[in-house]
């Protein structure tokens, strides 16, 4: 059974110190800048240096996160911190950017890259296609299977990585916009204000309430009772999320999970002394491991907030100040409990406990009856959870300060000889330093230098990552040094095998000709004659937009691929004179792919126009069909270079992020041969789950109506994924003379009216033709249309 890299997060120096000593083979940290945690405190350049030097003396990698989408503005920046990581030996950098990825490829191929998890990639196609290309490892979406996992890593060939624990996003990460769409904080670029977290109504498509609550705030993840299925399917690492967590949280996770895998592997019962579980007290998931669409109550947080803690005990009354209450689990005073209360539900820390006879006390039992006092007022019945445990606080307290005096073994040997110089030599795994003193060693005029003095000095190291696992010296008899010489030895030696260890990690340094690295193409005459492009998901609105003015039709959405309902796609559109570009499902789990290996020579036999992919599972699945691929805005391109990687794939038009405004829009150079283009129109998909909301795997129209009153349309594909809609409209028509660098304006009728669709076409074309004028699909939504970022763009 294949021992997997424990990977732990680090937001601080602590929480770094706090992973290595619980036992992390890795640890990822994010810098100063570029990384999905910029509310954390991260690490800068000399924190990191601080941070490679006790990974790497414990045989610890450290990995850095340059992992959000980068703008045209940052790249010279993004790609001189890599560099500067990489001269000083880092293990290996976490990417999203594909721009930057391609810049890394070209300029610092040595360097080791790992696929961000906002790369969403969860099929074996989009694993082929990274891994060629220079991934050295790919992290797969959250969503997957046991059994899917299992597939993909028994073919891949790069690393694969997965999540084991921590917090959870509700949607296909890299695929949320929410966040970015309702106040500017996107979390492609690290800010996400985890709107998910917050409470709902959701109503069916008559209106009719169906349920209210946290209803798309996951549970945190929690596979140490998986991790025997986990570790016979041969992955490489499992990541533990929580940068933003505390050094005590880091050291409990790690320390779990370094002593289940261990037992594991060694094929013995384990003997943790603290659990997850009890330090925080809290329920958790599996995730999708072993059910591909988990239940509610499997999945996702409850509406009472209480319950997703552990019951520690119910009221039975209240006498005078107290409340008697019996015991479900240990009580000690200082632990944190939470009342879910029908006066309103609180929090506080225990400091007031009685035993049976309402005698102070400090603990109480589980089973027992006793007494506590509460600064707010209950009520019989209510309930006692207990939202974290003092004792055990207190035994991982102990635990962290005994970790934390880990050191490593060195063996010293010294040599004293009257008439000559001292040498000392100190040998630490492979490496073996030598140094020689500058003073002659003397003979004793008084009383002579011993050997247990000697080695007394030798041995005190203790301000460094080492410990003496032996000392050996070899002296004359009746001779003297200055105490202070033997000190300046040993602390010359020590810091000459630090240089020495450090440099092991290092490479040889790179130097970027960065005006040369970062030339650009030069811009193109602008377009002679763009492309007007609509999309629709279903036969109807194919029909009312081969009637309209638009001059393409994208077909297709999240739905079972059907090559006959393509054909007759493309016979309506053709008969109608309009190009037409197939669409896939952006998610492309095994099942959908293998159709598409399966009738590929069918689908280039119906000769589309093009084919809009959404994944790198599509990239992965077309780039070889010679039918012409354009990428979809969910690729996240944010940069020029990210187009550069793109064409290599065979992508001839790519739609660039709706999270750009007009001026990072405008300053895009695409490589020659290659179109960018632009959504324009229509309710953006603000985030997909792969959770059914209702939970009976029907198809069905929804709305997710937050406390604001802001109301979400959603959709339940026929894969029993949720899709979350914007709750406003795009609208750019009134913009579209600033839009002459794209190919294609697109509007996204996904949601459209069929019978509007003409309408909405005649607007756009009209503003295409400089004959723009509010008209009355305008007039009928005008409350509900938007200019998304075009105006402000995202922080």
């Amino acid at each position: 059974m294949k021992k997997p890299e424990i990977l732990a997060p680090a937001g601080t120096y602590e929480a770094l110190t706090a992973a290595v000593s619980g036992g992390a083979d890795g640890v990822y940290i994010g810098a100063k800048k570029f990384n999905a945690r910029q509310r954390g405190e991260n690490f800068d350049n000399d924190e990191i240096k601080k941070s490679l030097a006790l990974c790497h003396i414990h045989g610890v990698k450290l990995y850095v996160a340059l992992n959000i989408a980068l703008k045209e503005t940052e790249i010279k920046d993004a790609l001189e911190l890599a560099a500067f990581l990489y001269n000083e030996g880092i293990d290996g950098l976490i990417v999203q950017d594909l721009g930057l990825f391609r810049l890394l490829q070209d300029n610092l191929p040595a360097l080791s890259i790992h696929s961000s998890t906002q790369m969403f990639v969860h099929e074996q196609s989009g694993v082929s296609l990274l891994c060629e290309e220079g991934f050295d490892r790919v992290v797969l979406a959250r969503e997957l299977t046991l059994e899917e996992i299992g597939g993909i890593k028994k073919d891949a060939n790069c690393e694969i990585k997965i999540f084991c624990h921590g917090a959870m996003c509700i949607s296909y990460s890299g695929q949320c916009y929410m966040s970015s769409m309702i106040g500017q904080r996107s979390g492609n670029r690290g800010r996400c204000a985890q709107p998910c977290r917050k409470e709902y109504a959701l109503y069916d498509e008559k209106n009719i309430p169906i349920k209210k609550g946290r209803i798309i705030s996951p549970k945190d993840l929690n596979t140490l009772d998986a991790l025997e299925d986990i570790m016979t399917l041969g992955v490489d690492s499992l990541k533990i999320e929580g940068r933003l967590k505390n050094p005590d949280y880091v050291f409990t996770v790690v320390d779990a999970y370094r002593k289940r895998i261990d037992s594991l592997n060694e094929n013995r019962i384990s003997q943790e002394t603290l659990s997850v579980n009890e330090v925080f007290n809290r329920k958790f998931t599996f995730g999708y491991l072993y059910k591909e669409s988990p239940d509610e109550k499997e999945l996702i947080t409850s509406d009472n907030e209480g319950l997703e803690h552990v019951q520690a005990a119910r009221i039975i009354s209240k006498e005078g100040y107290l409340y008697k209450i019996k015991a479900d689990l240990d009580m000690s005073v200082g632990d944190g409990i939470f009342i879910k209360s029908k006066n309103g539900s609180f929090g506080e820390v225990l400091s007031d406990l009685y035993d049976m006879r309402k005698n102070k006390s400090q603990r109480l039992s589980s089973g027992e009856t006793g007494y506590i006092g509460l600064r707010k007022k209950a009520e019989a019945l209510d309930l006692v959870y207990k939202t974290w445990d003092k004792a055990k606080k207190q035994a991982l307290a102990d635990m962290m300060e005994k970790a934390g005096e880990r050191k490593q073994p060195v063996e010293i040997k010294g040599e004293f000889r009257e008439g000559e110089k001292p040498r000392l030599s100190i040998s630490f795994r492979d490496i073996c330093i030598r140094v020689e003193g500058e003073e002659i060693v003397q003979t004793a005029k008084n009383a002579p230098l011993s050997r247990e003095r000697i080695e007394e000095q030798l041995s005190k190291i203790k301000d460094t990552f080492f410990y003496p696992s032996s000392i050996q010296t070899v002296i004359d008899e009746n001779i003297f040094m200055p105490v202070k010489s033997i000190n300046e030895l040993r602390r010359s030696a020590m810091d000459i095998l630090m240089e020495k260890v450090l440099d092991s990690y290092k490479r040889p340094t790179v130097k970027i000709d960065f005006p040369c690295a970062l030339k650009r193409h030069e811009k193109e005459e602008p377009i002679s004659r763009q492309t007007l492009s609509i999309r629709v998901a279903h036969m109807n609105g194919l029909k009312a937009a081969s009637l309209s003015s638009v001059d393409e039709i994208i077909y297709g959405w999240d739905k079972k691929i059907d090559i006959k309902e393509y054909e007759k796609a493309i016979d309506t559109a053709k008969n109608a004179g309009k190009e037409i570009v197939l669409a896939f499902p952006r998610i492309l789990r095994k099942n959908q792919a293998d159709i598409i290996r399966r009738d590929l020579n069918k689908i280039i036999d119906l000769a589309p126009d093009g084919i809009l992919v959404s994944s790198y599972e599509g990239i992965g699945l077309f780039k070889e069909s010679g039918l012409p691929i354009e990428a979809d805005d969910t690729f996240n391109i944010f940069n020029s270079f990210a187009l550069d990687q793109l064409k290599k794939w065979n992508v001839k038009n790519a739609y660039l992020s709706p999270e750009l405004n007009l001026g990072e829009l405008s300053g895009f150079t695409p490589p020659k041969g290659m179109d960018i283009s632009l959504v324009v129109h229509g309710n953006k998909e603000l985030m997909i789950l792969q959770y059914d909301l209702v939970g009976d795997g029907k198809e069905r129209s929804l709305v997710l109506e937050d406390s604001m009153g802001f109301r979400f349309p959603a959709v339940i594909d026929d894969f029993g994924r949720t899709h979350v809609f914007n709750s406003k409209r795009l609208f750019l028509a009134d913009e579209i003379s600033e839009l002459g660098m794209m190919k294609k304006l697109r509007i996204d009728g996904i949601l459209e009216n069929p019978d509007e669709i003409h309408d909405l076409a005649d607007a756009y074309s009209q503003a295409m033709n400089g004959k723009y004028s509010h008209g009355e699909y305008y007039g009928k939504y005008r409350s509900d249309l938007t200019k998304g970022h075009f105006k402000r763009g995202v922080l």
